[in-house]
């Protein structure tokens, strides 16, 4: 929506590939790449990214804030991986980042975002779509990781 250069990391191949269909320019698989932070980095010529949208919380923290540039900033907007992971305050301070959450409240944050959605005509990625009878599987997915976008469950049609 903003003319970003979309730069991602994956947990499969198969991943990677509908991500770079989404519009990532390159996507990095972590299990392939454990050092993804420096694969970045070499996308990036060495100098980082400008913005982290960082999902795993713990488990990527200290990577995501390896490959920012510096005074690049880590938003974190979810904590799949767990809470943690080893982000020291002279991370921050070093490279001068700025850490700063990201969240879509109050309502009135929803509603500019879903006016920009609409506007740029930009719909949600929707992985799968469990009727609601099936929200164990809905989980199990989730659970599984093998999602990309949300999984809904239609409470609508129950």
């Amino acid at each position: 929506m903003f003319g970003a250069r979309v730069l991602a990391i994956t947990s499969s191949d198969e991943k990677a590939g509908k991500l770079r269909a989404l519009g990532a320019e390159s996507v990095v698989n972590y299990n392939t790449f454990p050092d993804w932070d420096r694969e970045i980095l070499a996308l990036t010529d060495g100098k980082g990214v400008d913005k982290v949208i960082d999902v795993a919380g713990g488990k990527t923290i200290a990577k995501s804030a390896a490959s920012t540039k510096i005074r690049g900033e880590i938003a974190p907007v979810g904590a799949v991986g767990g809470i943690g992971g080893g982000l020291s305050p002279a991370d921050l301070l070093y490279r001068s980042l700025i850490l700063a959450t990201s969240a879509i409240v109050p309502r009135t944050n929803f509603e500019a975002m879903l006016k920009a959605m609409a506007m740029q005509e930009m719909l949600p990625v929707i992985d799968r779509v469990y009727p609601f009878a099936d929200y164990r599987e809905a989980y199990r997915r989730i659970e599984s990781g093998n999602h990309v976008g949300k999984v809904v469950i239609d409470i609508a049609n129950c």
